[in-house]
Parts: structure tokens; C-alpha cells; sequence
């Protein structure tokens, strides 16, 4: 993991594991002066398979475990709307069935 993690990011990188150890989320921010908030960049990897299993790019996102902390990747964006609200675009990724769903 620390390979690929290395190849994707370099040095500067961060991790979260899910509660049983098998999934990790390696991440980097990366911000602009001229941002309201940073854009991450990041993958989701197996360590049963050693593989990549998920990855993406989210502007003004954020990325963390949710719910059991076992299956569930909680990702959304931060988008502004009507009222200076900070709605957001929330999606779950299942790393169990490797399905993504739109959270309304």
C-alpha cells in the first residue's frame, strides 16, 4: 500500500482504516490560496487483495468511514447554494458490493 500511496501522492499523505483493519482510505488534500475548500484526492485499498479498489477526486469534498465503519465510505462535496447554505453532493461507496449511491 505504502507503494502505491507513494506513487500516487508522494511523501504527503494521510490514511484512515475502517474498523476491521481490511479497508483503507489513503488521501491527500490539496489547496489553492484562491480555494474555499481543498480538493482530495484519494483511493480506497483491499489489503486481502492488495489492490485498489475505488478511487476518486472530489473538489471541496471530504471522505471518511460511515455508519458500521465497516462497509460504508462516506464521501460528499461542498457546494453552495440558495442562502449560503453548504449543502452537499453525498455519495456512499459499498466496499463490500463496490457500489456507489447517491444520498439524497
Amino acid at each position: 500500500m505504502e507503494d502505491l500511496a507513494y506513487s500516487h501522492f508522494g511523501e504527503d499523505y494521510a490514511t484512515r482504516k475502517n474498523e476491521s483493519g481490511i479497508h483503507v482510505i489513503v488521501f491527500k488534500k490539496y489547496k489553492k490560496l484562491e480555494d474555499l475548500f481543498a480538493t482530495v484526492k484519494f483511493f480506497i485499498f483491499e489489503e486481502d487483495s492488495q489492490s485498489i479498489i475505488f478511487q476518486d477526486e472530489l473538489n471541496a469534498g471530504k471522505i471518511s468511514w460511515h455508519l458500521d465503519l465497516k462497509k460504508n465510505c462516506h464521501i460528499y462535496r461542498y457546494m453552495l447554494t440558495d442562502g449560503n447554505k453548504k449543502p452537499s453532493i453525498t455519495y456512499h461507496y459499498d466496499i463490500n458490493k463496490k457500489t456507489k449511491t447517491i444520498v439524497k
